[in-house]
């Protein structure tokens, strides 16, 4: 359907939420929920998820996409780092052999 409508499914990493700005917007909803929660009714619970969930502005998805690629660019960076390393490191050669017990 998506692709249908012209759009690219990009999937995810799983259990890389750092990687997902809908966590960051879901941190923000939660943590609206949790402040301001004082009589633990789900019909107050359900009033306060949906202010919490207009609460989240255009400038706010802005912001968590742009923390989302900071963090990719953190992690390729690291990864580069790693590579060259890795790269400059010496081969080395690990032999293994099967010794018996001096008594046998």
């Amino acid at each position: 359907m998506a692709k249908d409508n012209g759009h690219t499914v990009l999937r995810l990493p799983p259990y890389h939420c750092e990687f997902n700005p809908i966590e960051l917007a879901w941190a923000m909803v939660k943590g609206y929920v949790k402040q301001n929660n004082t009589t633990y009714k789900i019909e107050d619970v359900r009033q306060l998820l949906n202010t919490a969930i207009e609460r989240v502005t255009p400038q706010n998805w802005k912001n968590f996409i742009k923390h989302v690629i900071e963090e990719e660019d953190r992690i390729w960076t690291a990864d580069d780092i790693m590579d060259d390393m890795i790269d400059a490191m010496e081969p080395c050669i690990l032999t293994t052999t099967t010794q018996t017990h001096p008594t046998q």
